[in-house]
């Protein structure tokens, strides 16, 4: 993982993460999030994808439903947040649109 500031002012930074290819894209984002004390952002990305699981809430059951795409993947959009848990470690909160290549 790189990582750049491009830009600091009045006390919020905006930051360019790329990943190099097969590393795993919350493991990197939960980590640089807890190395830089980043308690609160915005997550914005493009790229591709080896493979994902991604996931549904299913209202009846209350859980998370995973599903695993295991193909090359285009990553139209990602989207999301970065916000502490009631146990002050970061947690992702992310939407993706994902196209096959």
């Amino acid at each position: 993982m790189r990582t750049k500031l491009l830009h600091e002012s009045e006390g919020q930074r905006t930051f360019a993460v790329v990943l190099a290819p097969g590393e795993e894209v919350t493991e990197c984002l939960l980590s640089f999030a807890r190395e830089n004390g980043i308690g609160a952002a915005a997550v914005s990305a493009i790229g591709a994808l080896r493979r994902a699981t991604v996931a549904f809430y299913d209202f009846e059951t209350a859980e998370y439903v995973p599903i695993p795409l295991d193909e090359q993947l285009e990553v139209l959009t990602l989207a999301g947040d970065i916000a502490l848990g009631d146990d002050d470690e970061p947690r992702l909160h992310l939407h993706a649109a994902l196209g096959k290549r």
